[in-house]
């Protein structure tokens, strides 16, 4: 789910780390989607695996995590430089030389706090060049618009692998804060609870050895009558 605006400027307006602020623009209605869709989520997500992630669940935790997202980051982008690669053989096959192109190309205002987003949107613009190579060829008529909408929901799912993959690691360390820090609170609890019973024990035992030694004290000697002179 997108962030609105105001939430959006809210949450920028609380951050005080470094920020860059780039111009991307795509072509594809597609690719603008999924950049309103993602990018400022992908943003907050990135932020809490890579810094509050780091302070609450240790360096090696956030290191793998950050492994495995940058990881499916590469492999979606030589997916899609393959595909591009594979669609300009097939133009020069064909000898075609005017590329189709967009009436009204979207430009974005993105402001960026973490390099996933950066990466993200290098992945919009591969995204973007491969849809307009692929309108080309079925505009050309050298592919079938079957074969045309197969392509694009490939692309499409390219596109949603990074938000799907950051989405998952955040939830997956959310929970694992959650467990560690309710795993602590019954760890105090027990030791305190310990504690209160180590008081009570010694309460008891400090009762039991007052009794004891009052049952242990002399009876008031016995009056012994005196002879009385005769």
């Amino acid at each position: 789910m997108a962030l609105d605006t105001t939430t959006k400027q809210e949450w920028l307006d609380t951050f005080r780390g470094a920020t860059l602020v780039l111009e991307p623009v795509f072509g594809n209605p597609k690719v603008n989607h999924m950049f309103s869709r993602n990018f400022d989520l992908i943003g907050r997500n990135a932020f809490f695996i890579s810094v509050r992630g780091r302070i609450l669940l240790g360096e090696d935790q956030v290191t793998l995590a950050e492994q495995h997202i940058y990881g499916r980051m590469d492999e979606i982008m030589k997916a899609l430089e393959r595909k591009i690669e594979a669609a300009k053989a097939i133009m020069l096959d064909a000898e075609i030389t005017v590329m189709a192109s967009y009436n009204k190309p979207t430009k974005h205002n993105a402001t960026i706090i973490s390099p996933m987003q950066t990466r993200y949107i290098q992945i919009l613009q591969k995204a973007d060049e491969l849809l307009k190579y692929m309108s080309t060829l079925v505009l050309h008529g050298v592919i079938a618009e079957r074969e045309h909408s197969k392509r694009e929901l490939e692309i499409k799912h390219h596109m949603r692998v990074l938000p799907s993959a950051v989405r998952k690691v955040t939830i997956g360390l959310r929970t694992h804060l959650q467990s560690k820090t309710e795993g602590e609170k019954l760890k105090t609890g027990k030791v305190t609870t310990e504690a209160g019973s180590s008081v009570e024990a010694a309460n008891d035992a400090s009762d039991t050895s007052s009794i004891a030694v009052a049952g242990a004290e002399p009876a008031p000697e016995a009056l012994t009558p005196v002879a009385v002179a005769a």
